[in-house]
């Protein structure tokens, strides 16, 4: 099932201005189950992203280059791209990634930038 998201983790408005959508995916009825912080049997999700090409080889690189390091466990995995066509029938392409808080009731995020900036080019109009 598919569900557009209005709020990425993050607080990052999803489906807003610019095309950049956030959709949750879950896995259907006989998919693996976990079990949350509340102690309750849940089916997994995953997020899909508006693929961002430098977003996209950021995760690809991570996964691949990083699988066996222990910060992994706070960072989505990797899932490959999907492909589908929006309302209009235009393609349009999303990163799948793991749902790190899927399995959480009531989540508290901390979002934590590094660097001098925290923004993009592209996201800029001057």
């Amino acid at each position: 099932a598919l569900k557009q998201l209005s709020f990425v983790a993050s607080g990052h408005a999803a489906g807003r201005g610019g095309g950049h959508h956030c959709i949750l995916e879950q896995e259907d009825e006989d998919s693996e189950e976990s079990d949350g912080d509340d102690g309750r049997r849940h089916r997994k999700s995953l997020i899909l992203k508006t693929l961002d090409p430098a977003e996209h080889d950021a995760y690809r690189r991570l996964n691949e280059d990083y699988a066996d390091d222990v910060m992994m466990q706070f960072i989505p995995r990797f899932d490959g791209v999907v492909e589908s066509r929006d309302s209009y029938g235009e393609s349009i392409r999303f990163i799948r990634l793991s749902n790190l808080l899927d399995a959480a009731r009531e989540p508290k995020v901390m979002d934590v930038k590094i660097g001098i900036r925290t923004f993009l080019e592209s996201e800029c109009s001057n």
